[in-house]
């Protein structure tokens, strides 16, 4: 016995814990099920809404008027608010699949045809379909989709989103059945508001219990809390009870009988708020309704259906009524909270701010200071309470924070500034900067409400940076977000020719240049946007004005600096005046050197060019006589003899090697032609000649050369090509040189030779681009730094001059070749040459 007793206790003692985690895991339970719920397919959720609302629409439509299917009662009303509000509008199809089948049901029980019991169970059902999405819809648009129902004006908007939702099947069904299929003795306004109250209270009782619910709403804290909701739960049943399960004479006389249960549905709801609410409205609505149904309570003596009228009214009641007292309760609660929460929150931060916050009379008495003081001036609140603030100033700023203090005084609301030295328990004197904010006529504060704090490092810390920018070489200005001078240094003042007092005055525009002047604010707000430490106008000159309206070159760099006014500019600027006349003295010497030095160098390069080719051509011309002198005269013989033959027998004519002969004959004395040629490069003799008739002569030659090789030269000139100055013979020479070498690279029967000419500009002394492409074997990589070289070449026959002679006459002409080629493809062999003759230095005769 002993052992049951100390369990009972021990129940009771810790019932408020247990509450508590039952209702987490109540809590968390029903909103895992939720989302497991929220997750099913649309097509399983309309489903189950369609069978759960049948069954419970079947059982409801029993109390219905015969003939009307217009129920006083109607729960599934509720069901269907709460499973759209929940899962949303795309289960609308298992809600009037719902009401389809129960309606038509229960008219085909009562007699009805197929016709009309199919179409108006179908209107009937699209009615209560529409009033779901129509109720959810509104109330999501009043309370921007989230209820809560913790407020009272949620509850207002609540109710009346239900009272509007509900026509529209009141409406609708109403009219499907009276007009299809009247019923005897029941008229049409009674058909449609027993339709009309049915879903109304059907919905403020079911979906009111699931709307609040999942909230946050349903607290017990404390076992006697829920000892106290036992208790009054039992005493709500045995009331709803007695008042609508008791034997009351007939016709109503007892009616107000109901009153009797407001007073116990109040107190559960002001002690419990919504839970308390939702227990006292659940628990009358069923026993109100099952009495009515077994014909007891105190509406005896009609109708079953029209006492449930009755009492369905008194429900929507009881309903609004709880629903509101509850809300009213939540806000009241949660303001007192809200109250609490603010004042702690308040007094932890006074208790715990770095700032000192102290209350003072009007005869600057201290009535309070908060703890921070302690680690400030180092005294208790205890030992400042009483005495004047004026004790702790240094005497120095007692007059002027006295003056403050008066006319902080006079005038009722204000606050004021100010900054003073205070002292601290151990003497030493701090920096303090405050702010006080007269509260006097506030019935609540009703003092002077003083802020401040120590300030002494900083103070210090601006004190040595004034100091370091007084007497800096540099003219330090610092300037405001709006261009006003804020502090100059002295070296600003000889710098710009102003005294100090007008600097003060002016804006930093004030200093600029009048051509710039218009530019800078712009140059101010972007350092604004991105203050970081930087030279100001990097690469570019910058220029600052004197008072004089002399302009004197200046370096500047710029440095953000926070103050108390907010974002402050400092200027570092530099007289770079002298260094100016420095870097030109040595530009100009700088600039006389490299002249002298290239002019120079030009000089060693072209000696040393003329030296190698007079070295060169002093070799070249002794080969070059020895070579004429050994083989010119018998490859003279040679060819008088082919000649003579071919003279005196007509038929050796056409013998290939007499032919063969004289082509040796000819390679021969080409050999020597070039090696007389190179060893006798001398300046071009310049004529003002039309390049193109040269051009069309080589290539003639060399078509008669190569013409039964197959090969194909193609001609491509642009229009406007003129007169140029130039060597005709050299000239000649480049492009027979350039187009044999081109045909010989041809080894294919169907190459091609194309020759381009054009100007590669339009301003006097450009220059003309003549180009030979051809589609020949192309030249190997590894060869193309040697074209130019003398005897170089990859063909079997030949001395390797030819390229190096084009070279030279084309350098002589002062023009240039560039050679591409790729194996294989070809090359292109450009020469650019100008239209006008230029002043050049003589170059000696070979």
């Amino acid at each position: 016995m002993t052992a049951l007793l100390s369990r009972i206790g021990w129940l009771f003692m810790n019932i408020g814990s247990i509450l508590k985690r039952r209702e987490m895991i109540r809590r968390t339970a029903a909103m895992t099920t939720l989302q497991k719920l929220q997750t099913l397919s649309t097509s399983r959720l309309s489903v189950a809404i369609a069978i759960l609302y049948s069954l419970v629409a079947y059982g409801s439509l029993q109390l219905a008027f015969e003939g009307t299917n217009a129920s006083p009662v109607w729960p599934p009303s509720g069901i269907a608010f709460t499973a759209i509000w929940f899962f949303g509008y795309r289960i609308w199809p298992g809600i009037w699949l719902g009401a389809f089948i129960a309606n038509i049901l229960v008219f085909m029980h009562s007699g009805w045809t197929a016709i009309p019991a199919v179409p108006v169970s179908a209107l009937i059902a699209v009615g209560n379909s529409l009033e779901a999405l129509f109720g959810v819809f509104l109330l999501r648009n009043f309370t921007e989709e989230t209820v809560e129902l913790s407020k009272i004006t949620d509850i207002f908007k609540f109710v009346f989103a239900v009272l509007v939702a509900c026509l529209t099947s009141a409406t609708i069904g109403t009219s499907a059945v009276y007009f299809s299929h009247p019923a005897a003795g029941v008229s049409f306004d009674m058909i449609w508001f027993t339709w009309w109250l049915g879903d109304v209270v059907g919905i403020l009782v079911i979906a009111s219990i699931f709307l609040t619910f999942h909230r946050k709403l349903w607290q017990i804290n404390s076992w006697q809390s829920a000892l106290e909701a036992v208790l009054v739960t039992l005493v709500l049943i045995i009331v709803n009870a007695g008042v609508f399960m008791g034997k009351f004479p007939e016709f109503g006389f007892y009616s107000h009988v109901t009153y009797l249960v407001l007073p116990f549905a109040i107190w559960a709801t002001y002690r419990f708020g919504f839970p308390g609410a939702t227990v006292s409205l659940l628990s009358t609505a069923v026993i109100a309704v099952v009495g009515s149904m077994l014909h007891l309570g105190p509406f005896v003596g009609q109708r079953v259906q029209e006492e449930l009228v009755i009492v369905e009214c008194f429900i929507g009641v009881i309903a609004v009524t709880v629903l509101t007292l509850a809300a009213a309760s939540y806000e009241r609660q949660k303001a007192e909270e809200d109250v609490k929460y603010s004042e702690a929150r308040f007094r932890s931060l006074v208790e715990n701010s770095f700032e000192v916050i102290a209350l003072v009379d009007t005869q600057a008495k201290v009535l309070y200071t908060s703890p921070s003081t302690k680690n400030i001036l180092g005294h208790d609140n205890s030992e400042l309470v009483g005495r004047s603030m004026f004790e702790f100033m240094h005497p120095q700023d007692i007059s002027g924070i006295f003056e403050i203090f008066q006319g902080l005084l006079k005038s009722p609301g204000a606050i004021t500034h100010a900054i003073c030295r205070m002292q601290r328990k151990d003497g030493s004197w701090r920096w303090m900067e405050g702010s006080g904010h007269n509260l006097l006529h506030d019935p609540a504060i009703g003092a002077i409400v003083i802020n401040y704090r120590d300030i002494t490092e900083r103070k210090l810390s601006q004190e040595q940076f004034e100091q370091v920018v007084e007497f800096s070489p540099v003219a330090n200005i610092m300037i405001n977000k709006e261009g006003k001078i804020q502090l100059v240094n002295k070296t600003t003042e000889t710098l710009f020719g102003y005294s100090r007092e007008e600097l003060l005055k002016m804006k930093i525009e004030n200093l600029v240049p009048e051509q710039f002047r218009n530019k800078h604010p712009s140059f101010r707000e972007g350092f604004q946007v991105d203050p970081i430490a930087r030279p100001m106008g990097a690469e570019r000159e910058l220029y600052a004005l004197r008072k004089d309206n002399r302009q004197i070159p200046v370096e500047i760099g710029l440095t953000p600096i926070e103050t108390e006014q907010g974002l402050c500019v400092l200027a570092s600027i530099v007289d770079i005046a002298q260094r100016k006349k420095a870097e030109e003295i040595l530009k100009r010497d700088k600039e006389s050197l490299e002249l002298l030095v290239d002019e120079r160098s030009k000089e060693l390069i072209k000696t040393q060019k003329e030296l190698k080719q007079f070295s060169r051509l002093a070799d070249i011309g002794t080969l070059a006589a020895t070579v004429a002198h050994e083989l010119r005269n018998p490859l003279g013989v040679i060819h008088l003899a082919a000649y003579n033959l071919k003279k005196e027998r007509i038929e050796l004519n056409a013998n290939k090697h007499l032919v063969n002969i004289e082509k040796k004959v000819w390679e021969g004395n080409q050999i020597i032609d070039n090696l007389l040629s190179y060893a006798r490069i001398k300046i071009p003799n310049y004529e003002n000649v039309h390049i193109l008739p040269i051009l069309d002569e080589c290539v003639a030659s060399v078509q008669g050369r190569f013409g039964e090789k197959g090969i194909k030269i193609e001609k491509k000139y642009e229009e406007g090509l003129d007169y140029i100055d130039t060597d005709p013979n050299q000239i000649r020479e480049i492009f027979l040189n350039i187009l044999n070498n081109a045909c010989q690279a041809i080894a294919a029967p169907d190459g091609k030779v194309e020759l381009r000419a054009g100007r590669e500009g339009q301003r006097e002394g450009d220059m003309i681009k003549i180009s030979v492409q051809d589609t020949g074997i192309g030249i190997a990589q590894e060869d193309m730094d040697k074209i130019f070289e003398p005897f170089f070449t990859r063909k079997s026959k030949g001395t390797g001059l030819g390229m190096t002679i084009c070279n030279e006459l084309v350098q002589l002409h002062q023009g240039k070749i560039e050679i591409k080629s790729q194996v294989g493809v070809g090359t292109t062999v450009s020469v650019f040459l100008p239209v006008h003759r230029r002043n050049h230095a003589e170059v000696p005769a070979h």
